[in-house]
């Protein structure tokens, strides 16, 4: 694959173009916060005004109160990420796929993702990028005991944490707190529930659009709940917007719970498992309901990045030796996957 073409001893590409292209989406998304900011904001739902409202208009509001305080956030990262894009910090390499220049190195948000995401994974993973994959290499699986798959205690530990990190205000906590039984409970309804919208051999049935369209409906919907204590960070005020749309989301999420932890779940895996027959094996879309590159801290192709780490071992043994001979990139490769198989019981096997 040939390199984009660059200036004598240039070792990155020209970045002036998309960094360009991130100020000029950074900027957008600022002037469309200062230009909804005066109709959806703090005041609008503390109000007396709001009270009044129909029910449905005043999900609506507390929706676009979330989504316009998401516009900020959105300019802000954007108009950092240019910047490192201008210096070149944030150059990743060529696209496998495409052969130009990746310049996603340091994104940090993925507004589309965020907005049209059908679950709380796609939601949480295009948000605060960078965060989420320290919290994920750092605290869910640090607490999660080897050999055994995060649960709900590694997400409550993340995500109060996460609240932490943030500062003292109760709505943080209200926010971290509630997102943790948010995200148990969604993992397990889509488990229950889209092999039902999937043939046995995973491909999506005509009705999977309704499916589609419930899933990002409520999900926008939850986090927009969820998230109204961090823009409301006192508790009486927090708790005063959530009475006024009737604690929807608690009251939903205790429905799930409770279901889940009754027999009804046997019911539903087992009703799933006789509609998809033998247990499909699922490809990955490009939708929203997968993230490309990692998913908090996750990479995608842990062979390729493997790989890479030995190439760049393999540079500095020669550095280092100068003319000495070493073991090529496979024996090296070779002898490390026999000591980790060594030290770790066969877990080397899968790199």
């Amino acid at each position: 694959m040939k390199a984009p073409p660059t200036r004598k001893k240039r070792k990155i590409p020209r970045s002036a173009t998309p960094a360009m292209w991130k100020m000029a989406s950074g900027l957008l998304w600022v002037l469309a916060f200062l230009q909804f900011g005066s109709y959806f904001n703090q005041d609008v739902v503390l109000g007396e005004r709001y009270k009044e409202m129909g029910l449905l208009w005043r999900i609506f509001h507390l929706h676009m109160l979330s989504f316009v305080t998401r516009m900020k956030y959105y300019g802000a990262w954007s108009l950092t990420d240019g910047a490192c894009t201008l210096s070149g910090i944030g150059y990743k390499g060529l696209d496998p796929k495409t052969g130009k220049p990746n310049w996603d190195r340091l994104i940090n948000i993925r507004p589309m993702g965020v907005e049209f995401a059908q679950n709380s994974h796609a939601y949480l993973g295009n948000w605060n990028m960078n965060t989420n994959h320290w919290l994920r290499n750092y605290m869910y699986l640090r607490v999660t005991p080897k050999g055994k798959k995060p649960g709900f205690r590694a997400s409550m530990a993340t995500f109060v944490t996460s609240a932490f990190w943030h500062g003292f205000y109760p709505g943080y906590y209200l926010t971290f707190v509630l997102a943790s039984f948010i995200q148990n409970v969604a993992k397990n309804s889509r488990r229950l529930l889209r092999p039902f919208f999937l043939t046995p051999n995973g491909k999506p049935l005509p009705r999977k659009r309704y499916y589609d369209l419930a899933t990002w409906l409520i999900t926008q919907l939850t986090f927009s709940f969820c998230t109204a204590p961090f823009i409301l960070p006192s508790i009486h005020d927090s708790l005063l917007v959530w009475s006024r749309v009737y604690f929807y989301c608690p009251v939903g999420v205790a429905l799930c719970s409770l279901f889940l932890a009754s027999p009804g779940k046997a019911w539903l895996t087992k009703k799933a498992k006789a509609h998809a027959g033998a247990k499909p094996q699922l490809g990955r879309s490009d939708s929203t309901e997968s993230l490309r590159g990692t998913t908090l801290g996750v990479p995608s192709e842990p062979g390729r990045e493997f790989d890479e780490m030995v190439d760049e071992i393999m540079v500095e043994v020669k550095k280092r030796r100068g003319s000495r001979a070493g073991p090529e990139g496979v024996e090296l490769r070779r002898r490390v996957e026999a000591t980790l198989q060594e030290k770790t019981g066969g877990v080397g096997k899968e790199l």
